[in-house]
């Protein structure tokens, strides 16, 4: 169950910014990009195990695959936006981080065992740590709607 948070929270990696710039993805370009991003965060925490790296290490590595990921399955973003893609992600996944999942933590009195035994607080690992990337995707989808009403009234 613990590994459906990652393929969630690729998802929404993919669709979020996206949507924010207001463009239309494909269904095969979302399922490979979670497929491959998923999978890549699965290996990534797991570098620890084998080798001795400094913590951290695993969220540069999610920085560039995110990076070439946008920029092999997105064709039309250029390298540029591709990179200031992923790390605008990533450092709305860390504001999320510091400002709602580790407060939503300790109010609820919550490890991370906790939630992993819980098929209920599943549903907290799936929603907390993704908020700013739904709040994301929210926004876009305002932004291009009140877009689209405004083109039609002019």
């Amino acid at each position: 169950m613990q590994y459906l948070t990652h393929f969630v929270h690729a998802f929404l990696m993919f669709v979020a910014p996206l949507k924010f710039l207001n463009y239309k993805s494909t269904i095969k370009q979302r399922a490979l990009f979670t497929l491959i991003y998923g999978l890549a965060i699965i290996f990534s925490r797991r570098i620890y195990d084998f080798l001795p790296l400094t913590f951290g290490t695993h969220t540069i590595l999610l920085v560039i695959i995110s990076s070439v990921l946008f920029k092999n399955i997105v064709k039309e973003i250029s390298w540029l936006k591709s990179v200031y893609t992923a790390l605008i992600l990533f450092i709305s996944v860390l504001i999320n981080d510091a400002l709602i999942l580790l407060p939503s933590m300790k109010l609820f009195d919550l490890t991370v065992q906790k939630i992993e035994n819980s098929s209920f607080l599943i549903l907290f690992s799936i929603i907390i740590p993704n908020a700013t990337l739904i709040i994301m995707y929210i926004v876009g989808h305002l932004k291009n709607k009140k877009d689209k009403q405004i083109s039609l009234n002019s």
